[in-house]
C-alpha cells in the first residue's frame, strides 16, 4: 500500500528539479557577487552625477533668483556661496545684507566648490570673486540686472569622482548666465 502525502527522502534524490548541488550553489553566488561588484560603482557614479546636476541647477536658479530681486527692488543684490561642515551652500541677499544661519540653503551632499582657495590641489576654476576673510564666493547684480563689474563661474565637483565638473557662468556684464560642463567650466 503506498502512502500519499507523506514526504520520502527517496523522491527528492530520484527528482531532477530536487535542487543543486554545493558546487552549483556556489557558482550562483559567485555569479551574483561579480555583478553586484560591478553595478554598485556604476550606480555610485550615475547618484554623484544626479547630485552634481542638483546642485548646478539650485545654483543657477539662486543667481537668476538675485538678478529678478535686483531689477524688482532696484538695488544691488548677490548670490553668495560657500562651504561650511563639508557641505556647499548658498544664500540670496541684499549686498549690504550679512545672511543669517538660517538664510544659507545647503546642496547636495558629497559635492565641492573646485578652486584652489579652498584646496590647494584643486585646480583654480572658480573665478567669482572671493573674500578671503568669510570664505565666501559672490556674484552681484545691479538695479537693471546686469552684473556689478565681476563676471566669472563657479564650480563644482563630486567628492568621489575628481573627473566630473559643472559650474554655471556669468558670461557678459549684461548678466547672462549659462552653465557648463567639464573642459567647459575651465577659465
Amino acid at each position: 500500500m503506498e502512502r500519499r502525502g507523506r514526504f520520502d527522502s527517496q523522491d527528492l534524490r530520484r527528482s531532477p528539479a530536487a535542487g543543486g548541488t554545493l558546487l552549483e550553489t556556489l557558482v550562483v553566488v559567485l555569479i551574483v557577487g561579480i555583478l553586484v561588484g560591478i553595478v554598485i560603482p556604476t550606480w555610485q557614479g550615475l547618484s554623484d552625477r544626479s547630485k552634481l546636476k542638483t546642485s548646478i541647477r539650485r545654483i543657477y536658479w539662486a543667481m537668476q533668483r538675485a538678478k529678478t530681486n535686483a531689477r524688482r527692488h532696484k538695488n544691488t543684490w548677490q548670490a553668495s556661496f560657500r562651504e561650511s561642515d563639508g557641505k556647499v551652500q548658498l544664500a540670496v541677499h541684499h549686498k549690504n545684507t550679512v545672511p543669517s544661519p538660517s538664510d544659507w540653503e545647503s546642496l547636495e551632499q558629497n559635492i565641492r566648490i573646485v578652486d584652489t582657495s579652498l584646496r590647494p590641489d584643486d585646480p583654480n576654476y572658480s573665478t567669482f570673486y572671493f573674500n578671503k576673510s568669510t570664505k565666501q564666493y559672490r556674484v552681484q547684480f545691479n538695479y537693471k540686472g546686469n552684473t556689478n563689474g565681476r563676471m566669472g563661474r563657479i564650480t563644482l565637483g563630486s567628492n568621489s569622482n575628481s573627473e566630473d565638473k559643472r559650474c554655471v557662468i556669468v558670461s557678459t556684464l549684461i548678466g547672462t548666465i549659462r552653465t557648463a560642463k567639464n573642459d567647459d567650466c575651465k577659465p
